[in-house]
């Protein structure tokens, strides 16, 4: 109910905006930021984004190779929106920051 009451304020609008205005310098630091050589990442990749989910899945994969501890994680029906606020998407979420965490804490490879 949060969420929605948010996603319906002029707030949300302003905050989408100004999002994608800025996705092209966004895009661009994070070319310029190179590799993270080993260190954890999970690439989650929510599957539902209509007519651009091949373009999406796809972009998503680039980001994969980033780290030589990596893995990307395909979330069938989620949405972007949805891994964050739907409480069985989120879960997919919760489960890939703690195995990060995890990673980091103990210094094992993250499970594939």
């Amino acid at each position: 109910m949060e969420y929605k009451a948010f996603a319906d304020s002029t707030a949300f609008i302003d905050t989408n905006d100004a999002e994608f205005l800025a996705i092209s310098a966004t895009a661009a630091q994070a070319r310029d930021a190179g590799a993270f050589g080993d260190k954890p990442l999970v690439v989650l990749t929510a599957l539902d984004h209509g007519s651009e989910s091949q373009q999406w899945r796809a972009l998503q994969a680039e980001l994969v190779p980033l780290s030589s501890n990596s893995t990307q994680r395909l979330v069938a029906g989620a949405t972007h929106a949805s891994i964050l606020v739907n409480q069985d998407d989120s879960q997919t979420t919760v489960a890939a920051i703690l195995d990060v965490v995890t990673a980091v804490r103990t210094g094992r490879p993250l499970v594939r």
